[in-house]
């Protein structure tokens, strides 16, 4: 008796329905991805010298079930490479001693499939808080799933006005009030148990 592949098929989807019926588990694709190392960066200009602030330290969580989207940053692991200027941002500008993070939490409004390998452009709509004001945003970025990891990445810009922190001046120096976001991360699968 030859087996055809459209036969295999499907008798393995009367199995899965019929252990979906009796209540048995049946397993499926990852839904909820963590990451405790990913990148961030702020990039700001000014009338002397541009500079980035770097941190290895995002810590973020997607959860492709319920479209969930939640990152948040120690904005003390903020690095511009010079020692005295993390320590103006971090007491005078952030004031990181009362409001020590940057927090975003969302959901995905745009379609993403992850059974698709192809990195997807995709729109996130959520609260970013920062120096204790929280907006409403909507960031676009990048995902991909690759070997049971969630890649992500997005750019945004903004104003430091809009979260009253004040802009940076000394002397002749003048930083923009607006800053450029960006982030990246990898995020590996866990198990709905965990």
């Amino acid at each position: 008796m030859i087996f055809s592949f459209n036969k295999f098929r499907h008798l393995v989807a009367v199995i899965l329905m019929g252990l979906t019926v009796m209540g048995m588990p049946v397993p499926t694709r990852a839904q909820v991805f963590k990451g405790k190392q990913g990148h961030a960066e702020v990039y700001s200009k000014s009338t002397l010298e541009n500079f980035t602030g770097k941190s290895d330290y995002l810590v973020g969580q997607v959860n492709l079930a319920d479209s969930s989207v939640d990152f948040y940053l120690d904005l003390s692991t903020l690095s511009t490479g010079v020692e005295l200027r993390d320590e103006h941002m971090q007491e005078e500008f952030l004031e990181t001693n009362k409001y020590p993070f940057a927090q975003f939490s969302g959901k995905l409004i745009s379609p993403f499939d992850p059974t698709l390998s192809d990195t997807q452009q995709v729109k996130v709509k959520g609260e970013f808080k920062l120096h204790g004001v929280t907006r409403t945003i909507i960031v676009r970025g990048k995902m991909a799933e690759k070997n049971n990891h969630l890649y992500v990445s997005a750019n945004w810009k903004l104003q430091l006005p809009d979260y009253k922190i004040k802009v940076p001046q000394v002397l002749f120096m003048k930083v923009s009030k607006t800053q450029k976001l960006s982030i990246r991360a990898m995020l590996d699968e866990k198990d709905k148990q965990s």
